[in-house]
């Protein structure tokens, strides 16, 4: 029993930071949805719910399936092996490659051929542009994802946390800075939200990598002399398994994606009570596989 115990806490004492970071991704999107519901009505929180949730569904493959790195670095953390956590930390960008891919080829039929989402005019008319910025966010997220499996399978989880959590505040920000204007800013309307998600993104990635370079402790896994290790022969196998991982998270967040897209086929106010519901349930959801990640 002691032995279930001590396993039980020490889960806990890694789970809880990805938890919250898990969270701090959802929550992103769900702070938009607020802001601009409360700053613009329904209709831009129809228009912004859709986006981030075509957008994050897209994300998903590189949200889900680069955590398969983070359990590798563990392992050769375990075995007291820095030369190949080096090498897993700069394949790992590699891999991020083959998301991006697929982050263009998707957002672009996706914003390509809006029509085919049947959404009423007034969002669909809007939507792609909103839509655009996010896919554009997708790529810092993508990186910064990568980074985190470094410090993650290192146990380092509560830096992301803290990161992450200085991002929403960042994000909730520049959502009314670019929303409604202040001082020099002028005002940008809706897709003023997505920019801030955008800035809030790029902040997330340049913090984590600066913390990571700078930090004394991991001095001896980036070390000058393992530049020229060889990462050629990992980023292939690894991205068929994130790309499989990947595939399992997609379908699973794709799922709530359709739903919200046929509940634009009710209507607008159909749709806007549907988002604010299924915010809720996002959020329970994330929390769950932060679990499963730790």
């Amino acid at each position: 029993m002691t032995q279930y115990t001590t396993e039980i806490k020490s889960t806990l004492k890694l789970a809880i930071p990805i938890v919250f970071t898990q969270l701090a991704v959802i929550l992103m999107g769900i702070t938009d949805n607020l802001v601009v519901g409360r700053l613009l009505g329904p209709i831009a929180l129809d228009i912004s719910g859709i986006a981030n949730s075509i957008a994050f569904t897209i994300a998903s493959f590189g949200v889900g399936g680069l955590t398969v790195i983070s359990p590798m670095i563990s392992k050769a953390h375990s075995e007291q092996n820095p030369k190949e956590i080096n090498r897993l930390f700069r394949a790992s960008f590699k891999v991020v490659l083959a998301f991006i891919a697929i982050n263009i080829l998707l957002g672009g039929f996706a914003y390509f051929k809006f029509d085919l989402f049947k959404q009423p005019i007034e969002i669909a008319t809007k939507s792609p542009q909103f839509l655009l910025i996010l896919l554009l966010s997708n790529i810092p997220l993508f990186f910064f994802v990568a980074a985190r499996q470094f410090t993650d399978g290192l146990a380092d989880t509560k830096v992301v946390m803290f990161i992450t959590g200085t991002a929403i505040l960042v994000n909730l920000g520049l959502n009314f800075v670019f929303i409604q204007g202040f001082g020099p800013i002028k005002a940008i309307g809706i897709n003023g939200s997505a920019y801030a998600t955008l800035s809030a993104r790029i902040f997330m990635l340049v913090s984590l990598l600066l913390y990571i370079y700078f930090q004394k402790n991991y001095k001896k896994y980036l070390t000058f002399e393992y530049k020229n290790l060889p990462i050629n022969d990992l980023v292939i196998p690894l991205t068929k398994t994130s790309f499989m991982t990947g595939c399992q998270f997609f379908f699973e967040v794709a799922a709530f994606s359709m739903a919200n897209i046929m509940m634009g086929w009710l209507g607008n106010d159909r749709l806007a009570a549907h988002l604010i519901v299924l915010n809720v349930a996002s959020t329970t959801y994330m929390m769950a596989t932060g679990i499963s990640i730790a």
